[in-house]
């Protein structure tokens, strides 16, 4: 069956044949149509005879004699719909044309590249050829090539191995998805599945919001939801491999990068094995569960090593030139961290990478090309909801990271303690030999001040508010400052391994491999011993979130399930398909300020009776969740809440659900009084307070 509401209600207004408006009213599954008595007798009075019809439609005198300006009439002999089918257009005409935009954009960006920027590379070759004549004479090419390519091959297995370690220690990868936030984003993957392509509105969260606007970027569930269709896997798995994938890609891509700049094995192994062993660096999959964070780091390593291969390996294939701005687009579209990250690094060392001019040219091409393919999710995450600021001041407050993170790994939120050793001692050393040669290549400065300007913006985005004066909220809302230690040590090892390959140009050959083959056993060793035992510690099974105490009547889609933290509102919709009042940390709640008014006058005011019932009933409210707060409001009404369950947790405290008796629907007509108010924002949130103080409820009044 096809739903046309437009097309019923265009019968049911105008059409004066009753037989046809009985049949559509039977075809649509419509057993009471409620009638505008005065829009119909001023608009449309002959087609209101069409109810008449005793045969084919009942008045229903119960209703009637209660309202006013409307009645209601029953069809005869109704029918039930069992199986909808859902007319949805996905290819409109602004989604045909926004591709079309994307795609005119890519052609002119790569055409430009290829035309503007062609690399000779005679002369270079030409003395190659004249240094290396004598070995080339004693050596065959094929053993020395061949060679190489076991020895990089030994490096990856064993910087798999490395990684491997860390995920069987953690079990980060098997069974139910590990960190606090896990339940959110397998709901994401859920809901896209379930209602595919009906997805884009969440009714579930947060009284209905866009389930992308103002939020997390979609690819990594379109990702997830792919591979749950295809391979018919659990969600759970699913979401396991792509971060695991994910890990996997980004750290052996940095380590082809990091082997591509420096050309050096050891010295790209100590940097990747400083990153392995970072706890913080694993703190987004194993304790957070921030899997949009995870997954997007997929694309940092491969945009590193294909800006390399094009700049500076000379490759200008057309393949590679489509495919960087196409995987720097997917890491700002699986979440913004992982993206800009990649988009920075990248965009920076072309700019830098030799003349400004130029450079500036090229990163301009990149950001415009980059920026066409991402316009469609970055338009509805800023301009979908105004009213909620991603930045302060105004936002929430924060605390800077402590010092000792640096150092010490006393948490999971802590560099890796010998990173900032091994960068100082290493920068001292450069600094004292920075004469003694040049930079082995022109292409370095555009790496080292990439690099570089990364680790400074995330140290200082972690420490700022040690500064004195500096505003508290002066943070981007849903990032605290620790939380940038999880990425600063991206910048920290490439700049590193810059220094330790400049290092190598400028010092005895033997002594430094001696040197660097130390450092690399010792940081494995230590890795091992101090700091693995860390991140297997903090790796936390959000499974055991879930509260068994909690009971809804899961086929009750019109009454929603209120609570006002996050260790109900993170797991509630995986489980159950009931609405509730939370979600994901409020993102994409159009008013903030509303969203805070009622979890303050609901959960923790007290003496505030009718502003509670108002708010209950005015976002359909029938089960309240209490977490460790006072339920004595709720106590010593048992005429309209029902005690439901009380239960206490060790760590939660006490919990108590109640069941609000008096419960309204979310949808429902009614003939209530309206109350037009015209003025702004300010003033109407102010009326809005002042009626939630008379006791009136939505049977009575409904302000516009």
């Amino acid at each position: 069956m096809s739903l046309e509401p437009f097309r019923f209600d265009d019968i049911i207004k105008w059409g004066i044949n009753s037989t046809e408006a009985y049949n559509e009213a039977k075809r649509h599954g419509v057993r009471y149509i409620v009638v505008d008595r005065r829009w119909m007798l001023r608009n449309s009075p002959d087609a209101y005879d069409k109810f008449s019809d005793k045969r084919l439609f009942r008045a229903v005198e119960s209703i009637n004699g209660k309202l006013s300006c409307a009645e209601v009439y029953e069809v005869i002999n109704a029918t039930s719909i069992k199986n909808i089918e859902v007319i949805y257009t996905y290819w409109s005409f602004w989604r045909i044309f926004g591709l079309a935009l994307s795609i005119i954009f890519t052609s002119i960006f790569i055409r430009s590249v290829i035309q503007s920027d062609k690399v000779f590379v005679r002369e270079k070759k030409r003395k190659i050829v004249e240094e290396h004549m004598v070995e080339l004479r004693i050596l065959k090419p094929g053993i020395i090539k061949s060679w190489g390519k076991l020895l990089d091959l030994l490096m990856y297995i064993f910087t798999t191995g490395l990684i491997f370690l860390i995920l069987i220690q953690t079990k980060a990868p098997i069974g139910f998805p590990k960190g606090t936030d896990a339940y959110a984003h397998l709901y994401r993957i859920k809901y896209i599945v379930k209602f595919f392509p009906n997805f884009f509105w969440n009714y579930q969260w947060d009284m209905g919001t866009p389930i992308f606007g103002g939020s997390y970027p979609p690819l990594s569930y379109y990702l997830g939801a792919l591979i749950v269709y295809i391979a018919k896997l659990p969600y759970e798995m699913a979401l396991n491999i792509l971060s695991t994938t994910s890990v996997i890609i980004n750290i052996l891509f940095l380590l082809a990068f990091l082997k591509a700049i420096t050309n050096s094995r050891i010295i790209s192994l100590i940097s990747i094995s400083l990153l392995i062993f970072t706890p913080s660096y694993w703190e987004y999959w194993v304790e957070g569960g921030n899997y949009g964070r995870v997954i997007s780091m997929m694309f940092i390593g491969p945009s590193l090593y294909l800006t390399w291969k094009i700049y500076q390996g000379k490759s200008r294939r057309r393949i590679l030139l489509f495919a960087l701005p196409v995987i720097l687009a997917a890491g700002i579209c699986t979440h913004l961290l992982g993206g800009l990250i990649a988009f920075f690094l990248v965009s920076t060392y072309i700019l830098f990478r030799s003349n400004l001019i130029d450079g500036f040219i090229d990163a301009l091409k990149l950001m415009i090309i980059v920026a066409s393919l991402i316009a469609f999710y970055i338009t509805q995450c800023l301009f979908s909801n105004p009213t909620a600021m991603s930045i302060g001041p105004g936002g929430i407050t924060y605390n800077p990271a402590n010092i000792q993170n640096l150092f010490i790994p006393s948490s999971i939120l802590t560099l890796n303690s010998m990173a900032i050793p091994i960068l100082i001692a290493s920068l001292l050393i450069y600094i004292s030999l920075r004469n003694k040669g040049l930079y082995g290549s022109e292409n370095v400065r555009g790496w080292f001040v990439a690099s570089f300007l990364l680790s400074m913006i995330f140290l200082i985005y972690s420490y700022v508010g040690y500064i004195p004066g500096y505003p508290k909220d002066l943070y981007i809302n849903g990032f605290p400052p620790e939380y940038a230690l999880g990425v600063l040590p991206i910048g920290l090892i490439i700049f590193t391994a810059l220094l330790l390959h400049e290092i190598n140009l400028r010092v005895n050959v033997n002594h430094f491999r001696i040197i660097a083959l130390f450092i690399l056993i010792s940081s494995i060793a230590f890795g091992i011993t101090v700091e693995l035992p860390v991140i297997k510690a903090y790796t936390y099974n959000s499974k055991t979130m879930v509260m068994n105490f909690i009971m809804v009547d899961k086929n009750n889609l019109q009454q929603r399930l209120g609570s006002d933290t996050i260790y109900v509102t993170l797991w509630f919709s995986y489980i159950y398909d009931t609405p509730q009042t939370g979600g994901y940390y409020s993102l994409g709640v159009p008013y903030l300020d509303w969203c805070s008014w009622r979890n303050n006058a609901i959960w923790k005011f007290k003496n505030n009776d009718n502003e509670t019932q108002f708010l209950l009933d005015w976002y359909a409210i029938r089960w309240i969740v209490l977490i460790n707060r006072d339920p004595y409001k709720f106590l010593h009404r048992p005429d309209i809440y029902r005690l439901l369950t009380h239960i206490e947790y060790k760590f939660y405290g006490s919990c108590y659900e109640f069941e609000y008796l008096n419960a309204s629907k979310i949808l429902t007509a009614t003939d209530a009084t309206p109350i037009l108010f015209i003025g702004s924002d300010l003033y109407y949130d102010t009326f809005l307070r002042a009626l939630s103080l008379t006791g009136l409820r939505s049977n009575l009044c409904i302000p516009v």
